[in-house]
């Protein structure tokens, strides 16, 4: 079979990525403007704190999300708010972009992939350009990769980081590797992977899966034991060179702040004053037995809120993936029993012992199915491989049968919904809010509502938020004693949800009812702005 030439498929891989990268702003418009709930809370609040210089001033008024590295959120914070505030469908094109960046490497993996094949020797399906592309399609098809397109949960932009990384050992998998050229590729990989854990910590579960993956294809590809884990070595130090670049300033800030590099998180480790000595793990998504571990991707396919996302999630991709995996082991064990010889592509194990190792640490550490949004977005590619591996793709009706599987499982999946604008405004985000008096203190007594922050007017003002804080902990002390400073003391408070606020009588304050002005946004409404007094004694 004749591998897929570079030039093939539109010619030329810019035009199929400003194709990507068109389609994707395109379709970013016609979703509507992002307004989910973490923008809501922090997306604009932690850039804003960054540039303004407030980390040592403020006291986490986005709750825990406060503490989180603001680098991935300040491109969007700057379209938005600082840049083009008076153009918003041009920020919902531009926020799209890593849509169609992430559609272009995901191609590309696939196509790299079936090259390497065709080099080993390997026969491909009739058409490998197509079948690149339909693998593409099948996953940027997926419930949570559609829907988070043009939004600020940051899952697409970690995505990108994880593919691109990918595409290195891809690449030097083309053609016999030579361990120079691999240890190389591994180097940039793990910068690759190690910036994306610094943007979002949770993207470290990566790391581990890649690093067993690449020592697992180097092996398999001939390259020995020695240049196998010098690879593995190689990758390791690109992924702490940029971790440490990404996110050791931010570390060491929030340590110099508060004594703990991820405050509030992991303080049964740091044991900060100023948070409780817990861990802070959301543990409401892992599985609640050993079947429901077993065979995870089974249990969300019913679009049940609260299994892997707090909105219901109805998608068979990972659960086709899981079936076309375990036939692979299958294949290898009934190979391993019968001593006959089969032998696995390092294309094919680099890819499925990332995708399988990286599955089972985010089922065991997280299993919110955001995380772990660049392997829905491989599914197809894990689909063509176990295909290829089990000599399914030489069926002459291979192609029409994956695009028919392809087209039926975005028919039947259900796309979650993170919260869009019906309609675009005049801004991208319009705030009327009455200006602050000078030196003032304002508590956000509820979440999420601290995205009006960085749009309030007034002098030297402080933002605190009383959500969640312990009695006794330092930072309760330090809130406590902001509020009872003499300063002016404005709450910034949602009446519809009473039930989910904070009490300002535990802080000694008492709101004056009647000093209430309305804080009207496109983002959200119901807000108002109330002055309180601290309560004598």
């Amino acid at each position: 079979m004749t591998p897929i030439p570079r030039t093939a498929t539109l010619r030329h891989p810019a035009t199929r990525l400003l194709l990507c990268l068109a389609v994707a702003g395109i379709a970013s418009v016609l979703r509507g403007q992002d307004r989910n709930w973490d923008l809501l809370n922090y997306h604009l609040y932690a850039p804003f704190a960054l540039l303004e210089g407030r980390l040592g001033t403020d006291l986490m008024p986005a709750g825990i999300q406060s503490g989180f590295n603001p680098l991935i959120d300040l491109p969007y914070y700057l379209l938005a708010v600082s840049w083009l505030p008076e153009w918003p469908r041009l920020v919902a094109f531009l926020a799209g972009l890593p849509f169609g960046l992430l559609a272009f490497l995901v191609f590309e993996l696939c196509a790299s992939f079936l090259r390497g094949l065709a080099h080993g020797g390997e026969p491909l399906p009739t058409n490998p350009a197509a079948a690149a592309g339909i693998a593409m399609l099948f996953g940027m098809s997926g419930s949570t990769v559609w829907s988070e397109i043009g939004t600020t949960y940051g899952d697409i932009p970690i995505a990108v980081l994880v593919a691109g990384g990918l595409l290195g050992p891809f690449r030097a998998l083309e053609t016999p590797p030579r361990p120079g050229r691999w240890a190389g590729f591994a180097l940039l990989a793990g910068l690759c992977l190690g910036f994306a854990a610094a943007l979002k910590l949770t993207a470290a579960l990566f790391a581990p899966a890649l690093t067993l993956a690449l020592v697992a294809a180097a092996f398999s590809a001939g390259m020995g034991w020695r240049n196998a884990l010098a690879g593995g070595l190689c990758f390791c130090l690109g992924w702490a060179i940029a971790f440490a670049a990404g996110w050791g300033w931010w570390g060491w800030a929030m340590w110099q702040r508060f004594g703990n590099p991820v405050h509030p998180l992991m303080n049964h480790i740091f044991q900060s004053p100023w948070a409780p000595l817990e861990s802070g793990e959301d543990r409401r998504f892992l599985p609640r037995s050993a079947l429901e571990a077993m065979a995870y991707p089974f249990f969300w396919l019913r679009g049940r809120p609260f299994v892997v996302a707090e909105t219901g999630v109805a998608d068979p991709r990972f659960a086709l993936a899981w079936l076309a995996v375990l036939a692979v082991l299958l294949r290898a064990a009934w190979a391993w029993l019968s001593r006959r010889p089969w032998w696995l592509p390092p294309g094919t194990v680099l890819l499925l012992a990332f995708a399988t190792i990286a599955f089972a640490l985010w089922e065991a550490q997280f299993s919110i199915l955001r995380y772990i949004l660049v392997l829905e977005a491989l599914t197809g590619l894990v689909l063509l491989a176990t295909a290829m591996a089990l000599g399914q793709a030489r069926w002459r009706h291979f192609l029409p049968a994956f695009l028919g599987l392809a087209v039926l499982v975005t028919a039947v999946s259900e796309k979650q919904n993170w919260g869009r604008l019906r309609q675009y405004g005049q801004r991208v985000v319009e705030l009327e809010a009455p200006v602050l008096p000078d030196n003032a203190v304002v508590a956000t007594t509820n979440h999420p509502m601290a995205f009006v922050l960085p749009l309030l007017r007034g002098k030297d003002p402080v933002y605190v938020g009383l959500v969640g804080l312990t009695p006794g902990t330092r930072q309760w002390e330090e809130t406590r004693r902001l509020l009872h400073s003499g300063r002016p003391i404005l709450l910034l408070m949602d009446p519809t949800q009473p039930e989910r606020a904070a009490d300002p009588g535990a802080f000694g304050l008492v709101v004056d009812s009647g000093a209430c002005a309305a804080v009207r946004s496109n983002l959200r409404s119901g807000l108002l702005l109330c002055r309180a007094s601290a309560a004598p004694g």
